[in-house]
């Protein structure tokens, strides 16, 4: 999913916003359109000093063991596409896709999560709040479907 050694990153929302994975984003809190896909890289962290809502016109891409921190602010976003978290991430968002939902392997997530197609929760990965599923959702253990 993600390529090269970029170094990471951390971002401060709403700060941050129309800047970095957030360049297309904009508009005034705590709602914020982002015209095109958001992809984290591996290591980035995100810290939200305000409530935030992301409206995402794309994917929502998290790469290996990235952190969001919502310091007890709501964050929550909703994507026209798909949202990927990978291995080790931990996120605390409220999380909503119109397509699929994918979490890899020891992803821990705080906050409820919902797509209108499949969700496929991978190994060892902990979910904190209501799953709903347009279409089905595959619990993967012990690297079996």
């Amino acid at each position: 999913m993600f390529c090269g050694n970029a170094a990471a990153a951390s971002y401060s929302l709403p700060a941050d916003i129309g800047s970095g994975p957030f360049s297309s984003c904009s508009g005034g809190g705590p709602t914020y359109n982002c015209s095109n896909d958001v992809s984290l890289n591996n290591n980035d962290s995100v810290a939200l000093t305000a409530d935030v809502t992301l409206n995402i016109d794309g994917d929502f891409d998290v790469g290996k063991n990235v952190v969001i921190d919502n310091n007890w602010f709501l964050f929550a976003v909703d994507i026209t596409g798909d949202i990927d978290i990978d291995d080790g991430a931990q996120v605390n968002a409220n999380l909503d896709a119109d397509g699929k939902i994918e979490l890899g392997k020891n992803v821990v997530i705080n906050g409820n999560i919902a797509a209108g197609d499949d969700i496929e929760i991978g190994d060892d990965t902990r979910v904190t709040g209501n799953i709903d599923s347009g279409g089905k959702i595959d619990i993967k253990k012990c690297g079996k479907g």
